[in-house]
């Protein structure tokens, strides 16, 4: 068994940041299987996962979703908690995730399948707010937070394969992610679901280094956060055997009961699968500081999170968005800023 110890205190505090848990410091012990002779090879087709995609396309404002998006385009995913099903899920129900239904392709279907993936719920907290734009999972995953996250993200992962596995792209995101859909759809649509992508915004600029045992090596674990995940068909397909074959040796279940998910997700992709990360800068996540963001930026930006540092000026209301709003009044406020811009780019010049 291979063991892998974060090296140094400083990454430490890096990822136990990057799990908001700020007031925990500890070394964790990673516990993964080696490599083995069964273990995939890079793969040297035009679909190679060890591509250099790192190139960002920014597209202008008002750019339409092309008539060739087909049904089903994106399936994804929302993980809450109970908890938060009066805060945060409320204010993504009421916002985005409604305007999602409205997002169809040339024979009106819907381009994105939702479900909010959740440990438990009851029809008071959630119940109200449903109007066909997506569906509530229960996982019973329990409440450890390692535990929990690792097993509900291998719920939604499980999802794919057995509701939505004709969809072309499957994106993870947290309660606290605002998703401006159209946008999040011109970005997929620029790159190729046939090609293995691992899409996403690095919350660690280099990684976490840590001592393999079994090889006598340092290596480096690179990871997109958790707070938004994007990963194609191809890269789902490639995931599959992992997730759905609880005998596996990196069955990603089992990797999850003591490990966080997203770095354990970039593990099997970096040194299993041997896939880069393609990095988004148009998924602004909890780490940002959007102070100096334009209104382009805004418009354009597929993800818009909640955080500390997420202050953010509106222009056309010339309102800041200030640390201390709350996620529903950051939400509403975003809402009715792309609502308008919406508007505007469908009104005759």
């Amino acid at each position: 068994m291979s063991e892998i110890v974060s090296d140094g205190q400083d990454a430490m505090r890096k990822w136990v940041f990057s799990l908001l848990i700020s007031a925990l410091f500890c070394f964790v012990t990673y516990r993964l299987p080696p490599q083995t002779a069964s273990s995939p090879t890079n793969h040297s087709a035009a679909g190679s996962p060890n591509r250099s995609f790192h190139k960002t396309i920014y597209t202008p404002a008002c750019v339409p979703l092309s008539p060739e998006t087909p049904s089903d385009f994106l399936f994804l995913t929302v993980r809450t908690t109970p908890v938060k099903h009066h805060s945060r899920l409320k204010a993504s129900q009421d916002t985005w995730i409604k305007d999602a239904a409205d997002m169809k392709s040339s024979d009106g279907k819907k381009t994105t399948k939702i479900y909010v993936v959740t440990d438990s719920y009851t029809r008071k907290s959630t119940q109200e707010n449903l109007d066909g734009s997506h569906i509530i999972y229960e996982t019973h995953c329990g409440r450890s937070i390692i535990q929990s996250q690792g097993c509900s993200l291998h719920k939604e992962l499980s999802l794919f394969y057995t509701v939505a596995d004709h969809a072309r792209w499957f994106c993870h995101v947290d309660d606290d992610a605002y998703i401006n859909v159209p946008a999040l759809l011109v970005l997929l649509s620029q790159h190729n679901h046939e090609e293995p992508f691992y899409i996403g915004r690095r919350s660690l600029p280099t990684g976490i280094w840590g001592w393999d045992h079994l090889n006598k090596k340092h290596i480096m674990v690179d990871f997109v956060t958790g707070q938004v995940i994007c990963l194609s068909k191809t890269a789902m397909e490639m995931l599959k055997p992992l997730v759905t074959e609880l005998k596996h040796p990196w069955n990603f279940l089992r990797l999850t009961r003591h490990h966080p998910d997203d770095i354990i997700l970039g593990y099997i992709f970096q040194h299993y699968l041997h896939m880069s990360i393609t990095e988004s800068q148009r998924m602004y996540i909890q780490y940002d500081d959007l102070r100096n963001l334009t209104e382009t930026d805004i418009r354009n930006a597929a993800t818009m999170s909640y955080g500390r540092r997420n202050v953010f000026v509106l222009p056309r209301e010339n309102a800041t968005v200030v640390a201390e709003d709350s996620i529903s009044k950051r939400f509403h406020a975003l809402h009715s800023y792309y609502t308008q811009k919406s508007r505007d780019c469908q009104k005759p010049e």
